[in-house]
């Protein structure tokens, strides 16, 4: 294995850890959220907009479009905010 493969699954593998953490979390405290909190949630973790949509069953257009909406919010509210 050449240290590119070794790279893509690392990255692979902290994406599992942190949907792993996510979903005890969500079943310590019984939170789902929305599909928006699900998206940022899993963006987070690392997961990369196609990845997204397969996980919660949209379009990869309509998670980026959501992506893109909230990037544009927090960009208006400015660092610190």
């Amino acid at each position: 294995m050449n240290e590119q493969d070794t790279s893509g699954v690392e990255k692979r593998l902290d994406v599992i850890a942190n949907l792993l953490t996510i979903l005890v979390t969500q079943k310590i405290d019984g939170s789902v959220g929305s599909t928006t909190d699900r998206i940022l949630l899993l963006r987070d973790a690392g997961l990369a907009p196609s990845g997204i949509a397969r996980v919660i069953g949209k379009t990869t257009n309509y998670v980026s479009s959501i992506l893109s909406q909230k990037k544009k919010a927090a960009k208006k509210k400015g660092p610190g905010a």
